[in-house]
């Protein structure tokens, strides 16, 4: 688990700032619901730009010659 929170950690930071946004502008009194929907952008965001940008980047720059591993990229 520690293992895909780091694969994922950069996505996170990503997607930080604007489910922080997105949680104050929907619910401004910083309740649970503010935390419920910060939380949930940042991760559904998160997991969807590394699945669909991050990952399906990894085999082209294998076949463009990058030195790194292939257990360091999976």
């Amino acid at each position: 688990m520690a293992v895909f929170v780091g694969q994922v950690s950069y996505s996170l930071y990503l997607w930080d700032w604007r489910a922080l946004r997105f949680a104050d502008w929907a619910h401004p009194a910083h309740g649970m619901l503010w935390f419920v929907s910060e939380s949930g952008v940042k991760v559904i965001g998160a997991f969807g730009s590394y699945f669909v940008v991050e990952r399906p980047m990894i085999v082209p720059r294998w076949r463009a010659g990058s030195c790194a591993h292939a257990s360091m990229a999976l």
